[in-house]
């Protein structure tokens, strides 16, 4: 992977800003559950397993937790960083 130098390249600095940010947005929307898991193992890379054992809750609950915010947040986020826009 090229490794870019976000000094040499201010945009880029100020484009993850707004993308961290945009994130950070979203996530305060989904609900708690799916945002408890959707950090647990996006954020802290954490097992499925893992989360499922901490919360207490069958493995495909999890998942299904997951699907739901990674779809929330992809509706939520696209119109926003769509290919091609500026």
């Amino acid at each position: 992977a090229k490794v870019v130098d976000e000094a040499a390249d201010p945009h880029r600095a100020v484009d993850r800003a707004e993308l961290r940010d945009a994130l950070e947005a979203a996530l305060a929307t989904l609900p708690e559950d799916q945002r408890r898991a959707f950090v647990f193992v996006h954020v802290y890379e954490q097992r499925l397993e893992e989360f499922a054992r901490v919360e207490g809750v069958p493995l495909g609950t999890v998942k299904s937790r997951l699907f739901r915010a990674r779809a929330a947040l992809a509706r939520t986020l696209a119109p926003r960083f769509r290919e091609g826009d500026p």
